[in-house]
C-alpha cells in the first residue's frame, strides 16, 4: 500500500501515474486529468477504493487487525465496535478500544510483520503483556472483552537494505516497511516535461529527459543516519550529501531508489 499505490495519485489534481520508474533520476510522471486516461488511471483508482478492504477480517473465532490505519470498524456479527487510533507509519504505533454493550468472548489476533525491530511490545489498560509474538505472526489475545478496554501496540522500525538478485552492491534502502528514495532535485524539469503527452490508447508515455547517474554512498554502514526532528526522513552520513524519504512522498523532483554501495 505504501509503496505500490499511494504515490501514484497526485494531491493538486488526482492524476495517475502510468508506472513508477525506479532508474536513477528519474521522476513520476504523471498524466493529466482531462488529456492522459490510461488502463492505470482506471484501475488506480479502483486501488485507492479497496484500501479499507484488508484493514480487517473476522472469522467464528475472533478478529484480525492487518493493518495499522486510523479506522473504526463495525462488527456488526458481535455487536461490537473497534476503534483504531494511529499515526503509523509517523509513529509506529497503534492503540485499539474496543466498544461493546456486554461483555463478549473473542480473540483479538493483532499482525506483527517481518520487519518489526526489536522491542515490540503490547499493554493492555496500560499494563505491559508478559510475551508479544514474533515479527512474521500474530499477537493472539483470547479473552473477554469489556466496554472502553484499551490495547497499545509498539512495533518499532528500523533501516535495512534490499540488495538486486545479480549486483549485492546496488541495494534499496528501507525503513520498517517503506521504501526510501534519494531527493534529487528539480533540475531540467519544466512544467511540459513534469507531465505525460497526451497519449493514444495502448501507448506507454515517454520521458522527454535523461535520468541522472546512481547515488554512491561512501564509507562504512550505516550509510544513512536521521535528519534532525524530521519525522521519516534520512541523510547521507558521507560523501554526497543526499535526503531520503519514504518513496510515496516524492512528487514533480527526480528521485532515486537505488544506491551503490562499498563492497
Amino acid at each position: 500500500m505504501w509503496n505500490g499505490i499511494l504515490g501514484t495519485q497526485h494531491p493538486g489534481d488526482g492524476s495517475k501515474l502510468y508506472y513508477v520508474p525506479l532508474a536513477s533520476g528519474y521522476w513520476k510522471l504523471f498524466g493529466t486529468p482531462l488529456a492522459d486516461y490510461w488502463c492505470c488511471t482506471g484501475s488506480g483508482s479502483e486501488s485507492f477504493a479497496k484500501l479499507g478492504d484488508s484493514i480487517y477480517f473476522w472469522d467464528d473465532d475472533g478478529l484480525y487487525v492487518n493493518l495499522f490505519i486510523a479506522s473504526e470498524l463495525t462488527w456488526t456479527e458481535r455487536g461490537a465496535t473497534v476503534i483504531q487510533d494511529t499515526r503509523f507509519p509517523a509513529e509506529p504505533r497503534t492503540t485499539l478500544t474496543i466498544k461493546t454493550p456486554r461483555p463478549i468472548g473473542f480473540e483479538l489476533r493483532v499482525r506483527v510483520p517481518a520487519w518489526t525491530a526489536r522491542g515490540g511490545s503490547a499493554r493492555l489498560n496500560g499494563k505491559p503483556l508478559e510475551s508479544f509474538a514474533a515479527p512474521g505472526g500474530y499477537l493472539v489475545l483470547d479473552r473477554t472483552w469489556r466496554d472502553g478496554d484499551r490495547l497499545d501496540i509498539a512495533l518499532p522500525m528500523e533501516l535495512s537494505a534490499s540488495p538486486t538478485p545479480d549486483d549485492p552492491s546496488i541495494q534499496a534502502m528501507l525503513y520498517g516497511p517503506l521504501v526510501l528514495a534519494a531527493r534529487m532535485g528539480t533540475a531540467g524539469l519544466r512544467p511540459d516535461i513534469l507531465r505525460a503527452e497526451p497519449t493514444r490508447p495502448r501507448t506507454i508515455p515517454e520521458y522527454k529527459a535523461e535520468g541522472l547517474p546512481m547515488l554512491a554512498l561512501t564509507g562504512r554502514a550505516p550509510w544513512l543516519v536521521p535528519d534532525g526532528g524530521k519525522p521519516l526522513t534520512f541523510r547521507t552520513a558521507a560523501g554526497e550529501h543526499r535526503e531520503l524519504v519514504p518513496l510515496y512522498q516524492i512528487l514533480d523532483e527526480r528521485y532515486g531508489v537505488y544506491v551503490k554501495v562499498p563492497t
